[in-house]
This record gives C-alpha cells, structure tokens and sequence, in this order.
C-alpha cells in the first residue's frame, strides 16, 4: 500500500465466486475472455466454489462483479473497505443464564460497541447469539481476549469478506418468501433445513430487512442439535450400548425412533462438525437430521 493509500481504496485483486446456477455454463467463453484465463481453466476452477478468481489488471472490480453475477455466478461482496473486518459472536453456553452475563458483559464492551442492557439480552438469546459486526482486525483480537475471560461464554468470528449465510425460517414460512427466493436462484440446503442457502453478505443483509422473521446466520456462527431419526440396521449391543451412553435410554426406546420422535444424539456442534457427525452415523446405518441448537421464534 502507498503512503496515503487508504483501505477503501485499494485495488481489488479477486473476486470470490461463491456459487454457480445452471445458466452459468452458458456464458464461460465471455466469462474467460474477461479474466484472461483459458475456459479449461477456469471451468475447472468453478468446480471447485467457493473460489477466488482474479481480477485482471484494468478491470473494474465491481463491474465485472456485477457482470458475473448477470450471468449466473453468485459473487461475494468485494468491498476492501470491509473485507478485513470481522464479525464477533457471543454465544451463552450451555447453562448459563442471560440474565446473569448481561452485567459481566456490558462493562467489558462499552468502550468498544455499546449497547444497552435490552439490546444485550436480546443478541444473547438469539438463534445466533450476540453479534458484533465489521471490527477491525485488532480491535477484535482485543476484545476476544477481553471476553475469554469469561466462561460461561463461546466467542466465535468470521471475516467479512469471506463469510457465508444461510436463511432459516419458521416451519409455516413466511409470505412471500419462496417466491422471494426463487426469483433470486436460491435454494434450500436438504442437510440443515436452511430456506436459502450460501448468501453473500449483500444478500444476506437484504434478505434479513426484507424479512425480518427470518433469522439469516453465518454459517461461523451456526450450531446444531443431531437428531437420530431412523435405523436401518439391526440395532447391535455395540450399536445399543452407544446409543444408551449417547442419550441415556434403555435398548427398547431405539426400536421407536422415528421421524416423528427423533432422539437427541448431540447438541451445540458447529456446523462442520455437525455435518461430519451426520456423515459419520449414516455410515453406520443411523440416520439424521439437524436442527438449530436455539430454535427459531414462532
């Protein structure tokens, strides 16, 4: 960076394709041709999303942003302004009381984000927990350190310009919505029961003021229960002696398990995990469902 040069002006060298639709195929030739990269190339690339892919020298960043998504690319937000920045999530373990952190943490984040004791308690029971957006780099890792201290809280963080989201709503939906999203080219995620799946950051943000009963999260900041909600093995004492030390019942419950009457296996993972976890029990004849460890408001 040249002296004087400020952040939110400094060139933007890749784009981070997120996704592709379909119709994106269409268009690899005028999409190569702007990027400078063989069509092999860059069709493998795309196979590989979320990916970065460079910005030539003269091309303006944000137009060809725009062009890639037109053509059916989904682009994460490239603003350098906010790139580096990162957002900080406070998440109440489990046990401990809302009511009870609010005065350990308020002294700690006034110098930093004030926030009045409603608005705390508020983000601390949200699905999410309490987020604190677009800090910088160090001031973050300050306040990391500052909230670690604390025990009875997770502090989770993602950066800006890298962050997914996915859209979760209630079970009856909200009007409007489906078509909402269809219009937009997203779809749901069959693995989480996310609504909307893989938004950047300027379309998360507008989905969540569109509808504002939706919770849209970052999947940083996403936890999950793991409910068993079929076997299709016969139920072994390996088997039944894991599942009793996993939910505390007797051999004779796991012969009811069904969709409708899951049994609890693990609770509070982060997302990666939980879907390691559901890999893991299909490959043993366990099938699974996740659920947001904090259910959504009805």
């Amino acid at each position: 960076m040249q002296p004087g040069t400020t952040q939110a002006f400094r060139p933007i060298q890749n784009l981070r394709v997120i996704s592709c639709t379909p119709s994106a195929s269409l268009a690899l030739g005028s999409v190569s041709a702007l990027l400078n990269l063989p069509r092999a190339t860059l069709s493998e690339l795309l196979e590989r999303t979320p990916v970065l892919l460079p910005v030539p020298p003269g091309q303006d960043a944000r137009r060809l942003r725009g062009f890639l998504m037109a053509v059916g690319l989904r682009v994460a937000d490239c603003h350098p302004d906010t790139a580096d920045c990162l957002d900080l999530c406070l998440q109440p373990k489990p046990g401990a009381e809302v009511d009870a952190l609010v005065p350990l943490l308020s002294p700690l984040l006034q110098t930093v984000v004030p926030l009045s004791d409603a608005a705390l308690r508020a983000g601390l029971a949200a699905p999410d927990g309490l987020i604190l957006p677009l800090l910088s780099a160090p001031v973050a890792e300050r306040l990391s350190r500052r909230l670690r201290r604390l025990r009875q809280v997770s502090v989770l963080h993602s950066r800006c310009g890298e962050s997914l989201h996915d859209l979760f709503a209630p079970a009856d939906g909200l009007a409007g919505l489906a078509d909402h999203l269809r219009l937009l080219g997203y779809g749901e995620d069959p693995q989480t029961g996310a609504v909307a799946a893989g938004l950047d950051r300027h379309v998360a943000g507008h989905l969540a003021r569109r509808f504002p009963q939706a919770r849209v999260i970052d999947r940083a900041f996403q936890r999950f229960d793991v409910l068993l909600s079929r076997i299709t093995v016969p139920v072994s004492e390996d088997i039944a002696d894991f599942l009793t030390s996993r939910c505390g019942l007797g051999r004779d419950r796991f012969d009811l398990v069904s969709p409708a009457a899951p049994l609890r296996l693990e609770t509070g993972l982060l997302r990666a995990s939980a879907l390691r976890f559901r890999q893991d029990y299909a490959a043993i004849g366990l099938h699974t469902v996740l659920t947001l460890s904090h259910p959504l408001p009805v």
